[in-house]
């Protein structure tokens, strides 16, 4: 899984990363934020290389497991206060993910 984040760009990062990975052989999946819900892709069951998904905030304010294998963070810069209360929370939710 290759995860990407930020809060700008990260739609069309995923379009890239995706297509960039289907030029080079490799059976892919989008989904997440951009696309299906990541849970109605898996729960497909079918047999992918990689499965590239945008993860925004909202997302990860309820995760409890979630390590991709790749994790891109594209950057952070003041967003959804309004929804997470303050910049240092928002960030951290931002970046929980790529931690090991």
């Amino acid at each position: 899984m290759l995860a990407i984040s930020g809060s700008t760009g990260k739609a069309h990062s995923l379009k890239l990363c995706a297509e960039a990975l289907v030029q080079a052989g490799p059976i892919v999946a989008i989904a997440g934020n951009y696309g299906p819900p990541i849970s109605a892709v898996v729960g497909e069951r079918k047999q992918w290389d990689w499965l590239v998904v945008e993860v925004s905030s909202f997302q990860l304010e309820t995760v409890q497991a979630f390590r991709p294998d790749v994790g891109i963070l594209l950057n952070v810069t003041p967003n959804h206060i309004d929804r997470h209360g303050d910049f240092q929370t928002y960030r951290q939710l931002k970046s929980a993910y790529l931690r090991v």
